[in-house]
């Protein structure tokens, strides 16, 4: 068959020395999704904000989550304070001291980290009154950037060399911190239940803070209602990269150009620089690559269908 090449379309296939430059190009995206160097703070805090404004939403505040578990817990707390809590972020500060709180001991570093993480965001980030704040961050910025090259480069290729970038290689590699953390911390099936691993927190000391901060039962209540809904505000960025390894190599290995390639940039070097995001129109959580990963087969930890383990240095575990 013959191999077409223009900037606008690629047909026949690739050729030998295309699927060479499509497995340095796997391995280049295999090895973000593998990354355990600590976040850039600025570096994802000035992208993230690049992001926010091609959907058009105001610039938000910019937080650095040292884990999904974090993430997760001060994202929907902060959440719940800013937009449906009477009186917001004013009616809870200051948050209570973490060694005020009693919580067994390995659980103290999560608990100081959800109340540095939750301080953070009250204390510079109120909800605009020109933008509703429950409209949809995620959607938006996905909208106005990803959204609008996909099915681009989908038309581009024929389906011979659609196959052999999307299936000669494996995608696992890619996705597999994010299969672990959906196994572990969110239901499959969109239900407001918790999973196992978020209930151990949230009984081990998630309520506990929840309680110290709100004081009464009715506010606890209704915001930890809100944890098991993390995932509906989240992008796995860096955790489950397999769609912008096909999007990359038609640009980088085909030589693709379609409308939108530079505002997908921006949404590429987010999902190149943090592990996953929190987003709501006034803030944003940028999740902290884990400090190792550990093939599931040598360790005794089974939790989650990834093939491996990742370990946060707060000591949050999937």
């Amino acid at each position: 068959m013959e191999k077409i090449r223009t900037q606008t379309s690629a047909t026949g296939g690739l050729t030998e020395a295309e699927r060479e430059q499509l497995a340095q190009h796997h391995r280049l995206w295999a090895d973000r999704a593998a990354r355990t160097r600590p976040i850039e703070a600025a570096e994802i805090q000035t992208l993230v904000k690049q992001l926010y404004a091609l959907a058009g939403l105001r610039e938000p505040v910019v937080v650095i989550a040292s884990s999904p578990g974090v993430m997760a817990v001060a994202g929907t707390l902060a959440r719940f304070i800013l937009e449906d809590l009477p009186g917001g972020a004013a009616s809870v500060l200051p948050l209570p001291a973490a060694d005020t709180i009693a919580c067994d001991a390995q659980y103290r570093p999560l608990l100081s980290a959800v109340i540095s993480t939750l301080g953070q965001v009250l204390a510079n980030a109120a909800p605009d009154a020109a933008t509703d704040p429950r409209s949809n961050a995620c959607d938006r910025t996905l909208g106005a950037t990803y959204a609008r090259v996909d099915p681009l480069i989908a038309d581009a290729l024929d389906r011979p060399t659609y196959t052999a970038i999307s299936q000669t290689f494996d995608y696992d590699p890619l996705r597999d911190m994010a299969n672990a953390i959906k196994d572990a911390m969110k239901d499959d099936f969109g239900n407001s239940v918790l999973t196992d691993l978020m209930r151990s927190h949230v009984d081990a000391w998630v309520r506990t803070l929840a309680n110290a901060i709100f004081k009464n039962d009715q506010d606890t209540n209704a915001a930890l209602e809100t944890v098991c809904d993390w995932w509906t505000s989240a992008q796995p960025g860096a955790a489950d990269c397999y769609w912008d390894f096909c999007i990359t190599a038609a640009r980088d290995v085909l030589g693709i150009r379609v409308e939108g390639l530079a505002q997908y940039a921006v949404w590429e070097a987010c999902n190149t620089h943090s592990a996953y995001r929190y987003m709501r129109p006034a803030f944003c959580l940028a999740c902290d690559f884990p400090q190792s990963i550990t093939d599931k087969q040598s360790d005794s930890y089974t939790l989650g269908t990834g093939q491996n383990v990742y370990r946060w240095n707060d000591g949050w575990v999937v």
